[in-house]
């Protein structure tokens, strides 16, 4: 402020300027620290109120400094504040010391659970839970109870169309079953041969590139 004040008499100005550079000076000051301005933002905020006081726009702004005292105003911060702004703002940054410690989550310990190696295993059919997966939703029937019926070994009373059906597309999976094996087995079959044709004309290939590196001597 000292400067400021030697800066202010040095240009001889009234009381109205006078007033309003140390109001303007005390608000960037202020403004600039408590928000961590660095050096760039904190001129911006010079220029900015520099501009309010210069130019007749009620309530916007107001007509205080000419050009000529806008541009001695810019220049003083500019030798004076902004050239050990970083000396500044190191001085008004308050210091912070952070203390980090562990706490535990949970105060009590997780109940006692089985291990793998105690499990033992459980029948699907005995969780009531999975029966809506389980049981076949036209029949009522289980996988199991369905494979009996189809056998001929089931008590349950199922309609005669209903189990020629079942039988029908039994018989259909089971002959898709024995295609598909057969034509695995035909391809493997194929591979082998392919593959014996492939390796005897690489052999041969390779016989004739010797012959011509290396011809025989007559």
């Amino acid at each position: 402020m000292e400067q400021i004040y030697i800066f202010i008499s040095s240009l001889q100005l009234n009381f109205q300027k006078t007033s309003c550079i140390l109001e303007i000076s005390n608000h960037l000051y202020c403004k600039s620290f408590q928000n961590f301005y660095n050096s760039d933002q904190s001129f911006n905020l010079l220029k900015e109120l520099l501009v309010r006081h210069s130019l007749f726009k009620p309530p916007d702004s107001i007509q205080i400094f000419d050009l000529d005292d806008i541009k001695e105003i810019s220049n003083f911060f500019l030798y004076t504040f902004y050239r050990h702004y970083d000396l500044y703002f190191f001085a008004n940054t308050p210091s912070i010391n952070f203390e980090v410690r562990t706490f535990d989550i949970f105060k009590s310990r997780f109940p006692y659970t089985d291990t793998l190696a105690e499990a033992q295993p459980v029948a699907r059919t005995e969780i009531p839970l999975l029966q809506q997966y389980l049981v076949d939703k036209e029949t009522g029937l289980t996988p199991e109870q369905l494979e009996e019926i189809m056998k001929g070994d089931s008590i349950h009373m199922v309609p005669a169309k209903k189990r020629e059906e079942w039988m029908r597309l039994k018989k259909e999976r089971e002959r898709q079953a024995r295609i598909d094996k057969v034509i695995k087995k035909e391809v493997e079959r194929l591979n082998i041969i392919f593959e014996e044709k492939i390796k005897i004309q690489d052999e041969a290939f390779l016989e004739g590139v010797n012959a011509i590196k290396n011809p025989k001597k007559k």
